[in-house]
């Protein structure tokens, strides 16, 4: 039987899958193999490292994060409206793939490989050029609004949902789920920071 062959795609395709079924931990060049049916060389010719792996797992994690903030708030109709909308598209993005936002956002501040990809210049620029955007539609609406510091504005917004989801990610792992409901906590989450804001509370 000739061996099987493998690629780029295939090789991030199936390790998007084990992260969603496994979690990061478990991501390992062998499992690849084993999964793709190929011998662990076949992974590491596309593949020589974990940076170089993490990089085609984060950047496009990272592109559909700030995609889905810039369609939601583009559906604004006024400054609380896209706070709103961006808070929950932020977290409605992420709520569904907690071990992906683990790889995202979590990972590199223990796993120094993907350390070295948040770290170094050309890809540490591609990340603020993506995340950038997402902020970019936001702080638009609020300027439109006459907001002050909408940029900063837009990034707190960013960083309080990012606290939201990683608590919900926690007690996901440990298996000891928040006492409030996740759209309860989203919904005032919401509320304190359009109040927060100078906004009108949705």
């Amino acid at each position: 039987m000739a061996p099987r062959r493998t690629n780029k795609q295939a090789i991030v395709d199936v390790a998007n899958r084990l992260i969603a079924e496994r979690g990061v931990g478990d991501l390992t060049f062998q499992a690849l193999a084993d999964t793709l049916g190929v011998t662990k060389q076949a992974v590491l010719y596309w593949y020589p490292s974990k940076v170089a792996l993490a990089r085609d797992l984060v950047l496009p994690a990272l592109e559909g994060e700030a995609n889905a903030l810039k369609a939601a708030v583009g559906f604004a109709t006024g400054p609380a409206d896209g706070v709103g909308r961006f808070a929950r598209a932020l977290i409605g993005y992420h709520l569904p793939n907690l071990p992906r936002f683990r790889l995202v956002y979590l990972a590199g501040q223990v796993d120094r490989e993907v350390q070295q990809l948040m770290m170094q210049g050309e890809d540490l620029a591609e990340v603020h050029r993506i995340t950038s955007a997402g902020y970019a539609a936001l702080e638009a609406c609020l300027v439109k609004g006459g907001i002050a510091e909408p940029r900063r504005t837009a990034v707190a917004v960013h960083m309080a949902g990012i606290g939201l989801i990683t608590m919900v990610a926690l007690g996901a792992a440990i298996e000891d789920p928040l006492s409030h409901r996740t759209e309860a906590l989203i919904a005032s989450l919401v509320a304190l920071l359009t109040g927060a804001a100078g906004l009108a509370p949705l």
